[in-house]
């Protein structure tokens, strides 16, 4: 299969864009430019005609429609992407997203790119593939469906939200994976840290949260070497959710952790990376990027 070019125009340099480039690299021929202006002159010289236009947009508006209109008109054929940084949050509801482009955010860009990867060596169509008329319906429809067999994977499962808890413990069945509840409750209740099921969630009669010192010292937290990742169900990963995340990781050997966020910032992912956590999902999320990444971390053991 030959290799395909791909024009990356933005700030590449920026923390949550450095590792695209390296991703494109192992299976394209990657040229780069500052901004659109710059990436047309390179296309205005003639040795260089992309397949797929990758912008890195770092904030609202930082690439306008008639600059893209412009590129078009020398690569017509050519998919073009937007990366979304953080200061982009929000903007399909409140900006001007460029028209005719499918998109991402900066914390998505692994499992998705991952994912049409993988499309595009079944030789089914990956996302650059699909008509500029696309919505996110479409693409939504197109998501994997679970797999008919049942996997060996043991997935700890930590929430502090027990909606959102349920939701996740029954997708990970769905999907053939044996979800493992992880207990925070320091209670009598409790007589292991891993549960069935995210229910009955243990509230102290002051309210207020136990220490996981107290947990683990009570109930029998060898268990948590027997899981093959976890996956931790949190809001922002500050005050008591940090010593908790901690906590998980010195004592799994290996610490495949899974971050769920509300709001994803690369200076959160540069302070738990250290930690053990293999990656960082805003919520809400696709299960087919949460599910890409537990195989990642399966295929790694293997």
């Amino acid at each position: 299969m030959n290799r395909w070019h791909v024009l990356l125009v933005g700030g590449m340099n920026r923390t949550e864009f450095r590792p695209i480039k390296p991703s494109l690299c192992s299976v394209a021929i990657v040229e780069e430019a500052e901004d659109l202006r710059k990436g047309c002159r390179l296309l205005e010289k003639g040795d260089f005609l992309p397949d797929l236009l990758l912008l890195l947009q770092s904030y609202p508006r930082e690439f306008s429609a008639e600059q893209l209109d412009a590129f078009r008109r020398l690569a017509p054929l050519a998919s073009v992407g937007v990366v979304l940084g953080p200061w982009c949050e929000g903007e399909g509801r409140s900006g001007k997203p460029l028209p005719g482009t499918w998109r991402m955010y900066w914390h998505q860009w692994s499992g998705r790119w991952g994912r049409q990867w993988e499309r595009w060596f079944q030789r089914e169509c990956p996302l650059w593939g699909w008509p500029t008329t696309a919505i996110e319906e479409d693409y939504l429809l197109a998501a994997p469906v679970p797999p008919a067999q049942s996997r060996s994977d043991r997935i700890g499962l930590w929430s502090l939200q027990p909606q959102s808890a349920d939701w996740l413990f029954t997708a990970l069945k769905d999907w053939g994976f044996d979800p493992q509840w992880i207990r925070f409750d320091a209670g009598q209740q409790a007589s292991n840290i891993l549960g069935t099921e995210p229910r009955n969630f243990h509230r102290s009669k002051s309210g207020k949260m136990p220490l996981p010192e107290e947990v683990f010292r009570r109930q029998d937290s060898s268990q948590l070497s027997k899981l093959n990742a976890v996956v931790f169900d949190g809001t922002d990963a500050e005050g008591m959710e940090a010593v908790w995340l901690r906590q998980l990781a010195t004592r799994m050997p290996e610490s495949n952790i899974l971050l769920l966020v509300d709001f994803p910032r690369p200076e959160l992912w540069e302070r738990v990376r250290p930690w053990g956590v293999k990656a960082i999902l805003g919520k809400p999320i696709a299960l087919g990027d949460l599910v890409w990444h537990l195989d990642q971390l399966e295929n790694k053991e293997t």
